[in-house]
């Protein structure tokens, strides 16, 4: 961010015994200074959001930007009223990374506003397929979290709906897949040139780490959209515990492996409701702070011995205490890109780390994070004076005006292929 009334990235200022050596001085500094110009997209975020506080939700400002039946019944259902329309929720009450689905608690909610609701439990998948053909249920909401740690064939339920053309709520399944996929996801952020840390990857033994990346990294399995699998043991600091953990990963567990650059600072939380980007709200952001972590222990969300997210030394400030208004900005603006480059709808919440000079990383984009009642999603919007109840009647609001701004040959699978 320039200085306030320049337009330059910021000045340096150095001293010598002599003019010769303050020149040379200034050399070697300049030797440590390294910067990219990118070219001005109109379709990025960056430099068009405002916040009146951190307490309320980041928009982008204007002034600064230059089956039919089922579908058509969702895109005049805002002309009367969506509590008008038959919801179903996916779910799945044996979802190995929940320890209490919460579909009931959607129902439940819902039906207290009006609606009427029914739940597809894709625990037995045939059953829940052929309920799903037969209702009349006009929007489904995707509360499905796989069917394992890994949270594997949550892309493939939303095929399903895809593949019935029944509305839903949420991303597309290729959105879903392409956020599991996190070494193609990271392709993509270099490709639009989104900062997240440098990274290599391996699909086989055969595969070697480019020896540009620099120690510490951390060592991640490739196809999952969960922490599933980082523990302390994940960051490395030389060759030999790299191939530790690529053996575990490769061999163990099966999947590719994803090595980033460890970046050491808070990480954030970015919430993002709406599509398209005039009518995108940002929620106040959610910081994880690690400064009480033991000296010697990685920062980082890891899973302990019982298979659960160990969380207990990590202090989460919702809104972040004492943040810059311009790291703030800058946080969300670039959130925002994450999310429209990998097409999200509806809502979602991407995952940065910022170092110690304020520069943020992306590290992952959630696309349908959990709804439960304790989720980060549901936190942040109580901020704003959103309840429980509010937030899901915002999102399915989302969906609608998502259906309703399409023509209606417009077809279901454009949630997933549109732009891409």
């Amino acid at each position: 961010m320039p200085p306030e009334g320049h337009q330059g990235l910021g000045w340096i200022t150095v001293s010598g015994d002599n003019a010769l050596d303050a020149r040379d001085n200034l050399k070697h500094a300049l030797s440590h200074i390294h910067y990219k110009v990118l070219r001005f997209d109109e379709e990025s975020a960056m430099g068009k959001t405002q916040r009146r506080s951190r307490l309320s939700v980041a928009t982008i400002n204007k002034k600064m930007l230059l089956s039919a039946s089922r579908i058509e019944k969702v895109r005049h259902s805002i002309d009367t009223s969506p509590k008008k329309l038959h919801i179903g929720i996916a779910g799945n009450s044996r979802s190995a990374s929940l320890t209490q689905p919460y579909f009931d608690t959607i129902r439940d909610t819902l039906n207290l506003r009006g609606y009427r609701v029914s739940i597809f439990d894709f625990a037995d998948l045939s059953h829940a397929f052929n309920e799903l053909k037969r209702s009349t249920v006009e929007l489904v909401i995707n509360a499905y979290d796989g069917n394992d740690a890994f949270g594997l064939f949550k892309p493939q339920i939303v095929a399903l709906l895809e593949l019935l053309e029944i509305p839903f709520v949420g991303s597309g399944s290729l959105t879903l897949a392409l956020c599991q996929d996190k070494i193609r996801m990271k392709k993509l952020f270099d490709y639009h040139q989104l900062p997240t840390p440098k990274w290599d990857y391996a699909y086989s033994f055969q595969d070697t780490i480019s020896e540009e990346l620099r120690y510490p990294l951390i060592v991640k399995p490739g196809e999952t959209d969960t922490p599933f699998a980082i523990s302390q043991n994940s960051v490395v600091k030389n060759n030999t515990e790299l191939d530790r953990e690529m053996k575990q990963i490769l061999s163990v567990l099966q999947q590719p492996v994803l090595v980033e650059e460890y970046i050491e600072g808070d990480e954030y939380d970015v919430t993002i409701l709406g599509n398209d980007t005039y009518g995108m709200q940002v929620l106040p952001l959610s910081r994880s702070v690690f400064s009480k972590f033991p000296k010697g222990q990685w920062k980082i969300y890891s899973y302990d011995a019982s298979g659960k997210i160990s969380k207990h030394k990590i202090v989460v400030q919702t809104p972040p205490r004492g943040i810059n208004p311009k790291l703030e900005a800058l946080i969300t603006e670039i959130a925002l890109d994450g999310y429209n480059t990998l097409h999200c709808n509806d809502y979602g919440r991407v995952e940065l780390r910022v170092d110690a000079d304020d520069n943020p990383y992306i590290i992952r984009v959630s696309a349908n994070p959990p709804l439960a009642p304790d989720a980060s999603i549901v936190q942040v919007a109580q901020i704003i004076g959103m309840d429980y109840g509010d937030l899901l009647e915002k999102i399915i609001l989302n969906a609608v005006e998502w259906y309703r701004n399409r023509s209606p040959q417009y077809q279901l699978t454009a949630k997933s292929f549109n732009n891409l």
